[in-house]
């Protein structure tokens, strides 16, 4: 049983106001212009109606995790819970992976931004005035 989803998410920066950061996802409706990656070829897709996600960093390393999902598999009979449970949190790991991934590049390009506005207030370097002998 191979299922994939193809997801449309949004993100609300939430981290001043309330700590927290809010996933929200849905599947991108049929017909939509969508490519799929090569891997997805041949895998029926799963339908989700909604994914929340609520990440409130807890340290630098942690962070406490709940979600919410209404997906709808696509199976022909009921699943075990142990496969369900298995499911929810293999989703759970690729949108944390994804969401660190992209939270590592916006600290990157952040740093690399207050290095170059460091050295613009710094102005072009000075030549020293040579000093009078006397």
């Amino acid at each position: 049983l191979r299922r994939g989803l193809l997801l449309h998410w949004c993100l609300s920066d939430q981290l001043l106001e309330r700590q927290s950061l809010l996933l929200l996802g849905a599947s991108v409706p049929e017909g939509a212009d969508a490519r799929l990656p090569a891997a997805a070829a041949g895998v029926a897709l799963a339908e989700a109606a909604a994914i929340k996600v609520l990440v409130q960093p807890l340290s630098r390393s942690s962070a406490r995790i709940d979600w919410v999902m209404q997906v709808d598999l696509k199976a022909s009979s009921a699943l075990p819970q142990a496969i369900v449970s298995m499911v929810t949190n293999k989703i759970g790991g690729s949108v944390l992976a994804l969401l660190l991934r992209e939270a590592q590049k916006v600290a990157k390009e952040a740093a690399r931004e207050a290095a170059t506005a460091a050295g613009d207030e710094r102005g072009p370097p000075s030549k020293a005035a040579p000093e009078a002998s006397g």
